[in-house]
């Protein structure tokens, strides 16, 4: 994780910085955001060239990124162009509640059941014309992963 920290000092060749952005902006990088969710602290500290010291800090929460959802099967498999609409049952693993399934391009209403579930209203004008439909789901973010059968 990266943010940047405001300031008007100058950079010693040892800080624990990694660029100077532009003007008094600077970029650091701690990779003890990264990992388990929970919270975290990060103090910054800095001292002149008399001595002084002064310091910050700022509390965080980290979350973890949803999983990468994968998708085993479709139920129904098919169904005939020019019917009513119906309710598309989408089998696979590392579905989150607040996923959506997008049929091609579309989001349409999703219900989670579990992490190995959901079902989605098609329209019947998704089903006007006869051809192929990409059938994706999405988690949410963190992650956003998505997948498509």
């Amino acid at each position: 994780m990266s943010f940047d920290v405001n300031g008007n000092g100058t950079i010693d060749p040892g800080e624990l910085i990694v660029a100077k952005a532009s003007g008094s902006t600077y970029t650091a990088n701690f990779p003890a955001l990264s990992g388990a969710a929970g919270n975290r602290t990060i103090t910054a500290a800095a001292i002149d060239t008399s001595g002084n010291t002064a310091s910050t800090s700022i509390s965080m929460h980290v979350e973890a990124p949803n999983p990468a959802p994968s998708l085993a099967s479709l139920a129904p498999p098919s169904e005939t162009h020019g019917g009513a609409a119906f309710t598309l049952t989408v089998n696979g693993a590392n579905l989150v509640s607040g996923c959506t399934v997008e049929w091609n391009g579309k989001g349409r209403a999703t219900t989670f059941v579990n992490s190995g579930q959901v079902t989605a209203k098609i329209q019947a004008a998704d089903i006007a014309s006869a051809g192929s439909a990409a059938v994706t789901v999405k988690n949410p973010a963190p992650g956003a992963e998505r997948r498509t059968a």
